[in-house]
């Protein structure tokens, strides 16, 4: 009898499909300007794009990180952070892709982004001002 309740338990838990895997890709973005001292060195900065400083964007990703772990369950391992002069345009997006190829169907995927946004002209959006939002990454200053 015992083995029989072993054996239906196991074959219970087997037909069960596999967790879903949960991943997360979180970037904030405090500092600004150090993007400001590398265009004063190496590039023209991009007018416009003098980004001030913030307080506080790279503590939201902290908490969410702990949200994430302590109420629904991610592992800290499965949690990518990047924060202020690590989140370029260009590791954001690798981020971005890796994250998308590991993820499979029915994963549970967040990205969180905490920083400053901006407006991009785009003349072929179907929305009436003719403007995308967008995120700024820390080289924005930079032409990211």
């Amino acid at each position: 009898m015992r083995i029989r309740i072993v054996l239906l338990i196991a074959a219970v838990v087997l037909a069960q499909p596999l967790r879903a895997a949960k991943l997360a890709l979180l970037v904030g973005i405090d500092d600004y300007t150090a993007s400001r001292l590398q265009a004063d060195k190496k590039s023209k900065p991009v007018p416009g794009r003098d980004w001030p400083n913030l307080d506080g964007a790279v503590n939201d990703i902290r908490l969410a990180a702990d949200l994430l772990v302590a109420v629904h369950g991610f592992r800290r391992t499965d949690i990518v952070t990047l924060t202020d002069q690590q989140a370029t345009r260009g590791a954001i997006l690798t981020a971005i892709r890796k994250l998308g190829a590991s993820a499979r169907r029915g994963d549970v995927v967040v990205f969180y982004y905490s920083g400053h946004g901006s407006q991009v002209r785009n003349t072929a959006s179907r929305e009436l001002d003719k403007m995308d939002e967008s995120l700024v990454p820390a080289d924005s200053r930079l032409g990211a």
